[in-house]
């Protein structure tokens, strides 16, 4: 390992990669171990692009009809809220987006 990658991992530099950090840690005599956070559990809930005009807008490359799930939806709208008209939302729509803020975001949009 180089002098460089062994001080970026001392500084904290996000761009080190995990097989660096586990070779520091094999070299120190430890393991590393990554918990998961979100176990996977029942199918996750799934929506209708169409069903919500302004998500719509923000798919735009897919299907009315395509499924997604919910956090692919709030990614969508999080990456897209500057570029949505929130004027035009529906009252439905502003639930729903409020529903997976609440659910995954802690109540917030990262936005």
């Amino acid at each position: 390992m180089s002098r460089v990658t062994l001080h970026r991992i001392e500084a904290g530099n996000p761009s080190v990669t995990i097989g660096a950090y586990s070779n520091v840690a094999a070299a120190l005599g430890l393991h590393l171990v990554v918990p998961i956070l979100d176990a996977p559990g029942a199918e996750p809930e799934t929506i209708t692009v169409g069903d919500y005009p302004g998500l719509r807008t923000l798919a735009w490359q897919t299907d009315a009809g395509t499924s997604i799930t919910e956090t692919e939806a709030l990614n969508l709208y999080e990456r897209g809220w500057r570029d949505l008209d929130r004027e035009t939302l529906t009252d439905q729509e502003k639930a729903f987006i409020q529903h997976l803020a609440d659910t995954y975001s802690k109540g917030r949009l990262f936005v």
